[in-house]
C-alpha cells in the first residue's frame, strides 16, 4: 500500500512539475524526440524529460504524420511548458524527423530520446557534468531494458559499462564498441555538426555509423556506469523505433553492418575492429539467430549467408567478446541445423548462459549434453566460454578492525565459469599503491563460505571455497609521511584454479552488516600522523586509504 501511494504520490508531484511554464532561457541541452504514433507512451517520456534535475534544456519534438492523437499531445504539453517545441512534418521517416529536429536545436549539447522510452531524473545533469569536467566530445550512459515492468542489463551494457572511463578513447577502450545506440548519449552540439551527422534519411538502421565515426573521431568521450536510459520493449510496435527481426529488416542492416565493417577494418587496430565484430556476432546475430527456428526457408537462408560472412571474418580477439551460447548459434546457422539450433537455445533457456563447464590447458570450455547433434566438426572455439564469463568475481562481506589494530577483511574471489565442487583455488592478496607501484603481500586464511555461491547466482558451479578472511597490519606499510598527503592502497586479488588464472580488484562490496560501517581505525594515540579508513571505491576497488590527520582536538578546556 506504501508503495501505490508512493508511486501515485511523484505522478502526481511530476504532472505539477510539468505544468509550470518556465521562462525561456538559452539551454544547456536540446533533446530532440522523433514521434509517430507513440500516443500510449508519449505522455510518460515527455514527463521524464520535463522533470529532470537539469532544467536549462529544451524538447524538441517532430511528429512525423502521426494518426493517433500524438501531435495534439505534444501540443498540450508544449501549451504548459515553454521549453517543449513541436515541429509537425509529413511521415518522411525517422531520420528526417531527427534532422529536422537538429536543425533548430540552441543547446550546447545534444541528445536523442525515443518517444516510447524514459529518462531517470538526473540522467541529463550527470551526463552534462561529465562533459563540462572532462571536456569530452560525447558522454554514454547506461542502458536499462524494461519489458513487462521487469528491468535488466542487456549482455552489452554489462560489458561496457563497469566502470566509469574518463576522458578514454577507443583504441584505450575497444570493448565501448559493443554500445552502438544512438539513444543513450549526449553529443557537444558542435562535435555532431562537425564530425558526426547529419542522419541518412535513406535507411534506419545508419545511426550504427554515426556512433562508430563518433567512437572514430572523438579526441575523447566518457563512458559513465549509471543508468541513464530506460529503453522499453512495446508489444504493438506502435513507436518509430522499435526492435523488429523480420527480412525487411535484415535486409536493410546488413549492408549497413557491412559499411561499417569497412570503416572499422581499415582505420582502427586490431583491438577494436575485434570489439566490433565480437559484438556482432554476440548482439546482432544473436538476436535475429532467435528469430531462425520459427522463420521461413527463405528468412533462413539469408541468415545462413550473413552469419557465415561474419563466422568467416572473426578473429581470436573477436571470440574473446561472444558467448558461448551466441558461438554455437552462430556455427549451426552456417552449418543450416536449426533443429540443433532449436536445441541449442533450449538448452541455455533451462540451463543458464553459463552451463557446466570443462578446464583443460587453461581453457574453460562448455560440457554440452547433446555433443553428439552438435557433431565432431564442431569448431573448439564455438565450445570455448567468452572472457567476460571467465572473469575474476571478487566481493568483501565484512570487514572490520580487531582488538590490535589490524584490519580484518572477509570475502570471496572466484573465476566465474570454473566449478570449486572438488577443489579448493589458489587465492593471493596484494595491496598495491598505484603512484609509487609499492606492493604488500597480505597474509590470507581460505574460508568455506556457502553464500558465495549464492552471491554468484549461478546454478551449475559450486564456489563454497573460494572464501578468504585477510589481516592487514597497517603497521606494516611503507612509513608514511604526512607531507604526501592521501594516498590509497588497492586490493588486488589473484585466483588460480585448474592452470586458469584470473587478477583484479574486489569491486564489490555487501551493502549490508559490517561491510557497509567501514569505520576508519581508532587513534593508537594522540601525536598519530595519520588515519587508516577503508572505502569501497567501484573504479579502483576496495581499498585503504592513507591521510593525514592534520587537526584534531587534544584538549578541551572548561
Amino acid at each position: 500500500m506504501r508503495r501505490r501511494l508512493r508511486r501515485a504520490v511523484r505522478k502526481r508531484t511530476e504532472g505539477q512539475r510539468v505544468a509550470v511554464r518556465r521562462s525561456p532561457k538559452s539551454p544547456q541541452l536540446s533533446v530532440v524526440v522523433a514521434v509517430h504514433n507513440a500516443g500510449p507512451y508519449l505522455e510518460d517520456c515527455l514527463r521524464s524529460l520535463l522533470s529532470q534535475s537539469l532544467t536549462r534544456l529544451e524538447v524538441i519534438a517532430v511528429d512525423g504524420g502521426s494518426t493517433d492523437g500524438s501531435l495534439h499531445i505534444l501540443r498540450q504539453f508544449a501549451a504548459l511548458d515553454q521549453r517543449v517545441k513541436v515541429i509537425s512534418l509529413p511521415d518522411n521517416g525517422l531520420a528526417a524527423a531527427r534532422n529536422a529536429g537538429i536543425q533548430q536545436a540552441r543547446g550546447v549539447f545534444l541528445t536523442f530520446v525515443n518517444p516510447q522510452d524514459t529518462v531517470p531524473r538526473n540522467a541529463f545533469a550527470l551526463m552534462v557534468h561529465s562533459l563540462r569536467r572532462s571536456g569530452s566530445d560525447f558522454v554514454v550512459g547506461a542502458v536499462q531494458r524494461v519489458r513487462n515492468g521487469r528491468r535488466m542489463r542487456p549482455q552489452w551494457v554489462v560489458n561496457v559499462h563497469q566502470l566509469d572511463r574518463i576522458s578514454t578513447t577507443i583504441d584505450e577502450f575497444p570493448a565501448a564498441m559493443q554500445d552502438l545506440a544512438i539513444f543513450n548519449r549526449v553529443f557537444r552540439t558542435a562535435f555532431w555538426h562537425e564530425q558526426v551527422g547529419p542522419f541518412a534519411e535513406d535507411s534506419e538502421h545508419k545511426d550504427l555509423l554515426l556512433t562508430v565515426t563518433a567512437y572514430l573521431r572523438a579526441a575523447s568521450f566518457d563512458i559513465l556506469t549509471a543508468v541513464t536510459y530506460r529503453w522499453h520493449r512495446r508489444s504493438d510496435h506502435a513507436s518509430i523505433v522499435q526492435e523488429r527481426y523480420d527480412r525487411t529488416t535484415m535486409d536493410e542492416r546488413l549492408p549497413v553492418l557491412a559499411a561499417a565493417w569497412e570503416v572499422i577494418s581499415t582505420s582502427t587496430s586490431e583491438a577494436v575492429a575485434g570489439a566490433w565484430l565480437g559484438g556482432v556476432l554476440d548482439t546482432d546475430l544473436g538476436a535475429y539467430l532467435e528469430y531462425a527456428t520459427t522463420g521461413d526457408d527463405a528468412y533462413r537462408s539469408a541468415l545462413q549467408a550473413i552469419a557465415r560472412h561474419f563466422f568467416d571474418l572473426a578473429t581470436p580477439m573477436a571470440w574473446e567478446h561472444v558467448r558461448v551460447d551466441r558461438r554455437l548459434r552462430v556455427w549451426l546457422a552456417v552449418q543450416g541445423r536449426w533443429s540443433v539450433l532449436e536445441q541449442c537455445m533450449e538448452f541455455f533457456r533451462l540451463n543458464g548462459v553459463i552451463p557446466t563447464t570443462r578446464v583443460s590447458g587453461g581453457r574453460v570450455t562448455a560440457d554440452i549434453p547433446f555433443s553428439e547433434a552438435l557433431g565432431d566438426d564442431t569448431p573448439d572455439i564455438c565450445l570455448e566460454l567468452a572472457s567476460s564469463q571467465t572473469a575474476l568475481s571478487a566481493c568483501i562481506e565484512r570487514a572490520f578492525w580487531d582488538k590490535s589494530g589490524c584490519l580484518v577483511v572477509e570475502g570471496w574471489a572466484f573465476i566465474r565459469g570454473v566449478d570449486l565442487t572438488e577443489t579448493t583455488p589458489d587465492l593471493e592478496a596484494t595491496l598495491v599503491e598505484p603512484v609509487s607501484g609499492s606492493q604488500l603481500c597480505v597474509p590470507l586464511e581460505p574460508l568455506v563460505l556457502p553464500e558465495a555461491t549464492r552471491w554468484a547466482n549461478q546454478p551449475n558451479q559450486n564456489f563454497d571455497t573460494s572464501g578468504f578472511r585477510l589481516t592487514i597490519d597497517v603497521a606494516a606499510l611503507p612509513s608514511i609521511d604526512p607531507e604526501a598527503g592521501v594516498r590509497r592502497w588497492t586490493l588486488q586479488m589473484r585466483n588460480r584454479t585448474h592452470g586458469v588464472e584470473r587478477t583484479g580488484p574486489v569491486r564489490t562490496v555487501i551493502r549490508s552488516g559490517m561491510a557497509l560501517r567501514m569505520r576508519a581505525r581508532d587513534l593508537t594515540a594522540a601525536d598519530d600522523p595519520v588515519r587508516f579508513v577503508p572505502l569501497a571505491d567501484f573504479d579502483l576497488g576496495f581499498s585503504l586509504q592513507v591521510r593525514p590527520d592534520r587537526i584534531r582536538a587534544v584538549h578541551l578546556s572548561s
